[in-house]
């Protein structure tokens, strides 16, 4: 499999991951009633943070796209629930410039899934 493939292959298993929550963790709306998404802490761009389960949030639709609209909120709220310790370590994570083997990435998302 090649990079490309088995990147886009390990975002999706990363966003069901995450949309298994269930609910949206900032209103608590059920999967049942609202379209869930993976909402990233650290932004996507970066590899060595962005299938890291403490770099994203089960988020609605409507939660998503207001975090998105107010970043500084979205900020303070995710150290609330994460910390800043967690913050710090990924921020550090998200500047490691060294090579991501994403199939590796695959294969250890398939096995939490």
């Amino acid at each position: 499999m090649s990079q490309a493939v088995a990147k886009k292959k390990a975002d999706r298993l990363f966003s069901r991951l995450v949309r298994e929550h269930g609910r949206c963790e900032h209103c608590g709306s059920l999967g049942t009633s609202v379209q869930l998404q993976c909402a990233h802490w650290i932004s996507r761009r970066y590899s060595h943070t962005r299938t890291d389960l403490a770099n994203a949030f089960c988020l609605c639709a409507a939660c998503h796209r207001w975090f998105t609209d107010h970043p500084t909120e979205f900020g303070r709220w995710a150290i609330g629930r994460r910390g800043e310790d967690t913050y710090q370590r990924l921020l550090r994570q998200s500047q490691d410039r060294s090579k991501f083997d994403w199939t590796v990435e695959v294969a250890r998302l398939e096995a939490l899934s």
